[in-house]
């Protein structure tokens, strides 16, 4: 099998939400980040980060 390299130009991701800085919770504590993440479905993706 034929493998061809290509170059490609730099790519930028970007999400602009619809909401203040301000309104977002503020996390001071592994704690908080983990009760906040959890009900978001985290749980389930967790195999994939730690492959």
């Amino acid at each position: 099998m034929v493998q061809k390299t290509f170059k490609v130009a730099e790519v930028q991701v970007s999400y602009k939400p619809d909401y203040k800085a301000s309104e977002r919770p503020k996390i001071s504590s592994s704690k908080q980040a983990y009760d906040l993440l959890m009900p978001m479905g985290l749980r389930e993706n967790r195999a994939l980060r730690t492959e």
